[in-house]
């Protein structure tokens, strides 16, 4: 509140800014009605300093709103110069100069030279101060004002989509460069993998998987994902002791889109249990088949997985596949 002090100086000398602010507080809270003409707008609105910022944050008014209104104000007079002043005493008469300083004598403050200022600036308005001005209603300020934010947010949402477009390319250029240069060394790459794998430390499985990462991106740039996905089964058996590396991996390829060969080896898991099943429920009944036949029983009945085209069915004593 300390910086709104300032402000009664400002309304002393004539300056009535803060008062129209006021009044568009009002009207953001629906005190008026749509038709109401707003009151002049005083000169300035479009040099606000920091008081009268703090006064519009401590309200709470909008911004839209005042800029709008602002958009009608003239600009700030300057002080009245030395020589203005002068000219306009000596058009005084007499009695007029022997009040002046009659009144000045007893004032021990500013309000005696802020009356005289106000009274210099009512008594010298131009012409053109005179003009006509059209006033706006309530219901103009606010339309003008609703307008006025969506163009601001149509304009920042327009910077921030060609910003972002702007970071997505850079970042796909850097990746690219990225990706150029591992190619280089990829034979390299795949020895760091195994190495750090062997190593069977936590954080030497997450450097592992992130390499694996690099690899698999350079293996969809250059379109050679079979011949990946077909290594990695391969380093799978090969580490498949290794529990918490294949986790690692599992979790990042689902969470990037899980590849081929991923599925298949779970699929195979789920067809193993369904195979398991399938035999105790043989020797509990002594039945294979369904509806009192001998016939395949179709992996579809246990929960198969028909969307990526896998064919399998049970029979006595294991299951069938067709890739």
């Amino acid at each position: 509140m300390g910086s709104l002090i300032s402000l009664r100086a400002d309304l002393l000398r004539g300056d009535f800014r803060c008062l129209y602010l006021g009044w568009l507080f009002c009207v953001q809270n629906g005190e008026f009605s749509d038709e109401v003409l707003e009151p002049p707008v005083p000169a300035g609105l479009r040099e606000l300093s920091a008081p009268y910022d703090s006064l519009i944050e401590f309200l709470g008014i909008d911004e839209d709103l005042v800029e709008v209104a602002a958009s009608a104000s003239e600009p700030l007079k300057a002080t009245p110069s030395r020589k203005e002043l002068a000219t306009w005493i000596r058009g005084l008469s007499e009695k007029e100069k022997d009040g002046l300083l009659v009144d000045a004598l007893p004032e021990t403050d500013e309000q005696w030279r802020i009356e005289l200022l106000r009274r210099f600036a009512h008594e010298n308005v131009s012409v053109s101060d005179h003009g006509t001005v059209d006033r706006r209603t309530v219901v103009d300020l606010l339309a003008a004002s609703h307008a006025r934010a969506q163009e601001r947010m149509r304009k920042l949402n327009a910077q921030q989509a060609a910003e972002a477009l702007r970071k997505k390319a850079k970042e796909e250029a850097d990746r690219a460069l990225f990706l150029d240069q591992l190619a280089k060394r990829e034979k390299a790459v795949w020895k760091q993998v195994d190495a750090f794998i062997q190593k069977r430390q936590p954080n030497d499985y997450d450097r592992a998987v992130s390499l694996l990462s690099n690899l698999r991106d350079l293996a969809v740039r250059q379109g050679g994902e079979d011949e990946f996905h077909l290594t990695m089964e391969d380093l799978r058996k090969t580490h498949s002791a290794k529990g918490s590396f294949l986790r690692g991996w599992q979790r990042l390829s689902y969470s990037r889109g899980a590849p081929t060969l991923a599925k298949f080896s779970r699929i195979r898991e789920i067809c193993d249990s369904v195979a398991h099943f399938a035999n105790i429920f043989e020797m509990l009944t002594g039945q294979v088949g369904h509806r009192g036949t001998r016939e395949p029983l179709p992996l579809q009945r246990f929960g198969g997985l028909p969307e990526i085209g896998l064919e399998t069915t049970i029979v006595r004593g294991g299951f069938q596949r067709r890739m």
